[in-house]
């Protein structure tokens, strides 16, 4: 006997409502990983600025440092100057006094 034409729209319904099903599931599985690659990127992004707030941070303290250590090269050459003025003047007194043989 052939099946009636309202079981055979049952049945298609039926299966129709089984794949909607499953395509709405597969949509949720989808929502929820895209949720979480989203939460990964903004945690990344946080991480990043973070980074990027450090390292600007830390080119401002290279950049003092480089002024200060310029500075100290400065103060270093002025007193090596007084030094050798001060060992030039020794020399001569030296020399004077008779403590060094010309």
């Amino acid at each position: 006997m052939a099946k009636e034409p309202a079981d055979l729209t049952h049945k298609i319904l039926v299966d129709i409502q089984d794949r909607l099903g499953r395509i709405e599931d597969n949509q949720d599985n989808f929502k929820l990983r895209f949720e979480r690659i989203e939460g990964t990127l903004v945690t990344a992004i946080d991480a990043i600025s973070s980074i990027a707030a450090v390292q600007e941070k830390h080119s401002e303290i290279l950049n003092s440092h480089s002024e200060m250590l310029s500075e100290m090269n400065g103060r270093t050459e002025v007193v090596e100057g007084r030094l050798n003025s001060i060992d030039a003047r020794l020399a001569r007194i030296e020399k004077h006094t008779g403590l060094v043989k010309a």
